[in-house]
């Protein structure tokens, strides 16, 4: 059993599937949600807004009538009613879980799957998931690696929510930043002198006309097929990649599957045919320049005209893009990118020239707000940028010197390993915590915080799990091995105490937590739930003796400490995060 809440909700769907029919609400009006109560107020709530229309009653009524009509519809001896209990609240009908029952699923289901938990059957679909893809002529900096950490976590939970995913990263060695690069490379000098010599910079001085000039060939020429051309800009492009972009990649644990070179579809002639079969969709031109009228299918912007050719017949970035797109859609069921805020435009641009090319799939797309410093927009082009790789260092060495306080007793190879697992994680967790949709402003002091809302803070509740265990001597002896079948053997008590019960709780939402979060590409909501998991570890290892309980208290408490083991390290995976044994 790999969601040990299933065959709760399952029951509870039954009893209000029951109440509805002695309500005699028609069958087409029977479908009503299953949603997630406030704290206190049960497992599951059953709102009744929907029916208002059907029974021309105030919803707060309906859900009276209904509690009464489950009461009715499931006998006193029915198995129904000893899953929960059920009570009106306001518009809603509340469900109450069986305490006992709801433990017994959940050790259950964690014995079976251990630190696979949360982890759900293959849906046999194939996702692709474009993240990062940043323009290979510098180091990425903390704007654009909330790019890779989302897309990476995003990319994690899908696996495990059944999906088969594969990451994608488009290399742009084709646009004008990449023919910029080039230039710098041909003279022995940086991006940012290329960018000013040839007047990209907002403040640069007049341009020099022959680096300007050199500049504008490498992109005309690119773009015209010329292959000497672009073979130079992909070699530069793939140097960039290597020597700085992949390494920080890896360094974050959000290694890309498969790299796609933009110029790939300008050599092999798709951009090309695509280009000639959007000829045929009576598109409009500017002096011969194609583009899509955003304007005509309901979208407006800065701009109404998405250009997908020049006039001299070259693609632009938005017609290889779409080719890109035609190529990637073959080879999934669905695609997912990642993509900055300021790409909406394009992204629709893009979706339109798919459907005029007859596809019936398009991107899914995941948008995020840009990162900015307390004084202003970082920019690459313009110099002001905190680098990823600066703050990955910062991170750790602070993260050093809390484990240099707090366990002076380690042998220094252990605190270094400490160090790094703590210091990437705190990164990580401070920018994917946030909802990809809200702005964020990078402050040093709150990616770097060890206590509260931190990856620390749940690291250090998967590791107080592994010395609870340590010191009872491995898991509770009534714990089964996975061959068992998920059954348990460990005593249930009749009565949970309120931390117990808050704990098994938390984690038998797991899988349904990670289904929505794939389902709705909120991987923020996964990093409150693991806050959330530890907050309920650290509550129970408070208010519950483990150790120092009765036998059977003891054994059960065991197996809670286990599951909670289990259960954070998988939910630290799926996060990116490692999971310390020791800290």
């Amino acid at each position: 059993m790999h969601d040990p809440l299933l065959s709760l909700r399952n029951a509870v769907s039954e009893a209000v599937q029951a109440g509805l029919a002695k309500l005699e609400i028609p069958p087409e009006h029977r479908s009503l949600p299953l949603e997630a109560p406030p704290e206190g107020m049960g497992d599951i709530a059953v709102p009744c807004h929907r029916l208002a229309k059907v029974l021309r009653k105030n919803p707060v009524e309906i859900a009276k009538a209904l509690d009464a009509a489950i009461s009715q519809a499931i006998a006193p001896n029915d198995a129904a009613s000893l899953h929960f209990t059920h009570a009106p609240a306001g518009p809603y009908v509340n469900f109450t879980f069986n305490a006992s029952e709801m433990a017994a699923a959940t050790i259950g289901a964690l014995s079976e799957l251990r630190d696979t938990y949360g982890v759900l059957p293959p849906k046999g679909q194939k996702v692709i998931v474009e993240h990062t893809s940043a323009n290979p002529t510098d180091r990425l900096h903390v704007g654009r690696g909330r790019n890779p950490i989302i897309g990476d976590t995003l990319a994690r939970i899908m696996r495990a929510a059944g999906y088969t995913v594969e990451t994608q990263y488009y290399v742009d060695d084709m646009g004008r930043q990449a023919a910029m690069k080039t230039l710098a490379v041909r003279h022995g000098e940086t991006y940012q002198w290329a960018a000013a010599a040839a007047g990209e910079k907002k403040d640069s001085p007049a341009a020099d006309g022959a680096l300007k000039a050199e500049l504008d060939s490498l992109v005309s020429g690119a773009e015209h097929g010329d292959g000497a051309i672009i073979d130079e800009m992909s070699r530069v492009c793939t140097d960039v990649m290597h020597e700085n972009i992949t390494p920080t990649l890896k360094r974050l644990d959000a290694d890309v599957d498969v790299y796609v070179s933009e110029s790939k579809f300008v050599v092999d002639g798709s951009v090309k045919r695509a280009l000639a079969d959007l000829s045929k969709a009576d598109l409009p031109d500017e002096n011969g320049a194609m583009y899509i009228d955003l304007e005509g299918h309901g979208i407006s912007g800065r701009s109404s005209k998405f250009f997908l050719s020049r006039a001299d017949g070259t693609s632009l970035y938005a017609m290889r893009d779409i080719a890109y797109h035609q190529w990637k859609l073959a080879r999934c069921d669905r695609a997912v990118n990642v993509l900055g805020e300021d790409h909406r435009l394009e992204a629709k641009g893009v979706e339109i020239g798919l459907r005029l090319l007859g596809s019936e799939k398009y991107p899914e797309v995941l948008f995020y707000s840009f990162v900015s410093l307390p004084d202003g927009k970082m920019s690459t082009r313009e110099g002001r940028v905190v680098l990823l790789d600066d703050l990955l260092d910062e991170a750790v060495e602070r993260a050093l010197a809390e484990v240099e306080k707090r366990r002076p007793d380690l042998p220094p190879e252990k605190k270094k390993a400490i160090a790094q697992a703590v210091g990437i994680a705190a990164v990580r967790y401070n920018i994917v915590r946030i909802q990809a949709e809200k702005p964020m402003i990078f402050k040093w002091e709150e990616a770097l915080n060890f206590e509260g809302c931190s990856a620390p803070f749940i690291q250090y509740a998967h590791a107080r799990s592994c010395s609870i265990l340590s010191k009872a001597g491995g898991p509770a002896p009534g714990n089964v091995t996975p061959e068992a079948g998920g059954k348990t053997s460990v005593a249930i008590p009749s009565v949970l105490e309120e931390g117990e019960l808050r704990l098994v709780r938390a984690i038998a939402q797991m899988p349904s937590v990670v289904s929505k979060c794939a389902e709705d590409k909120t991987p923020h909501a996964l990093a409150s739930y693991a806050l959330q998991l530890a907050s309920e570890f650290n509550q129970f290892y408070r208010d519950c003796p483990v150790l120092g309980a009765e036998p059977e208290t003891r054994e059960f408490r065991i197996s809670l400490a286990q599951g909670a083991k289990w259960a954070l390290a998988s939910v630290l995976g799926l996060l990116g995060l490692a999971a310390p044994e020791e800290m």
